[in-house]
């Protein structure tokens, strides 16, 4: 597993929201009824790969906001970093 920090920005109401990529790697199978592990949609592998991009708000709890996938959460790699004072 791999946890990678994106962004970190402050929203409209001055909550912090951080958004993280994170990637891991899954043994998903499927038991059978009398308990024979068979791998999932009929793929040889038992391994599929997870790669989402998390968009996290500092509250109290911390809230999960959205979950993008990687191939429509890549524009959080292309957007400028915006730096504003503290407070």
């Amino acid at each position: 597993m791999q946890i990678d920090l994106v962004g970190l920005l402050k929203d409209a109401t001055g909550a912090t929201v951080t958004i993280v990529l994170v990637e891991v790697e899954l043994n998903v199978s499927v038991k059978s009824l009398y308990g024979r592990g068979h791998a999932y949609d009929g793929d040889a592998s038992h391994v599929r790969r997870l790669c989402q991009y998390w968009t996290l708000t500092q509250s109290d709890p911390v809230t999960v906001q959205a979950i993008e996938e990687q191939a429509i959460g890549d524009h959080h790699l292309s957007e400028p970093i915006v730096a504003g004072a503290a407070g």
